[in-house]
């Protein structure tokens, strides 16, 4: 039940002031959250046996969801391609970054990835 302030119903409090709201294209609305987001240390760290660092999942997701949800990109993954071998996974993927005010804005990127697991959570990986 929503609590009645100044005669409106609040829900609660937004999720960030979207004041500071960039119009443009999808082009200058990545240039914008680039700006914003500018490096990441590496602080994942790989098996003992491998002496290598790499930059987290959750590092990125944290770094830029706001600037995108602040600059209006969506973006949505879709699976292309996906081979499961015995244990080894791979997978292709387009993620399109797109215009909240204009859908038909938008710059696709088309990646892989690889996974090997003894269990079967190849598709985890």
């Amino acid at each position: 039940m929503s609590k009645i302030i100044n005669n409106k119903p609040y829900i609660g409090k937004p999720m960030c002031d979207l004041t500071g709201y960039k119009k443009g294209n999808i082009h200058q609305r990545i240039l914008k959250v680039m700006e914003e987001v500018s490096y990441l240390q590496k602080k994942g760290n790989a098996a003992k046996e491998v002496t290598y660092k790499f930059i987290t999942h959750d590092q990125v997701t944290k770094a830029l969801h706001m600037p995108c949800v602040k600059n209006g990109i969506i973006a949505l993954t879709t699976i292309e391609e996906f081979v499961q071998e015995g244990n080894r996974t791979r997978v292709k993927v387009k993620v399109s970054f797109i215009n909240a005010d204009n859908p038909k804005d938008f710059v696709e990127v088309i990646s892989y990835g690889y996974g090997i697991d003894q269990q079967d959570k190849g598709i985890g990986k």
